[in-house]
């Protein structure tokens, strides 16, 4: 079988979930060791390079977060700003913040079965009593390592702290046109 695209992303275990991994004691919030990754996820990486040949692309930007600044996982942000570009709507109907917060009422803004999404997305308020207990009170105690909008914070933190430096600026529009210029899938940055 010749495949043209293939894409693996491999489940970071939510911290909220409790005895997932089989743990005797109940309570124990936990997570994949950044040694998993390292040890296991790496080396079956390099296997299907191998294996792929040219086919093979990753990336692997998020594995060095893990491996790299095992404590804060390259949280360099104070703010969840790529949040608010990536709601997630659970099976349930509640627009979360995120994918990791699915499940868990009191990151909701509110559900789709009893208002439009428009009218949830435009209380501003609401939204920003959730992030600001993400954000200041927990300081993303609740969050996973690599929560799917960690790539976007990081940019747009960067952003935020350079919005009045030209210079950064101008790097960031010839960065920009050279990017759309390498994409080979351009469903898939």
């Amino acid at each position: 079988m010749d495949v043209d695209y293939c894409q693996f992303k491999p489940e970071i275990i939510q911290i909220e979930r409790k005895n997932s991994l089989g743990n005797k004691k109940q309570n124990i919030k936990m997570q994949i060791s950044s040694e998993f990754w390292l040890n296991k996820v790496v080396s079956s990486l390099e296997k299907a390079k191998v294996i792929l040949g040219i086919k093979f692309e990753c990336n692997e930007y998020k594995l060095e977060d893990l491996i790299v600044d095992s404590e804060n996982y390259g949280r360099n942000y104070k703010e969840c700003i790529g949040s608010q570009f990536q709601p997630c709507i659970g099976a349930d109907g509640n627009v979360y913040v995120c994918t990791n917060h699915r499940g868990h009422k009191k990151y909701s803004y509110g559900s789709i079965i009893e208002k439009n999404f428009s009218k949830i997305w435009n209380d501003i308020e609401s939204r920003k009593k959730i992030m600001n207990i993400i954000n200041k009170k927990e300081k993303f105690s609740n969050c996973t390592q690599l929560c799917k909008p960690h790539e976007s914070n990081k940019i747009l933190w960067s952003i935020k702290k350079n919005v009045k430096d030209k210079d950064y600026l101008a790097k960031l529009k010839l960065k920009s046109k050279d990017l759309s210029k390498n994409l080979k899938h351009i469903n898939f940055i």
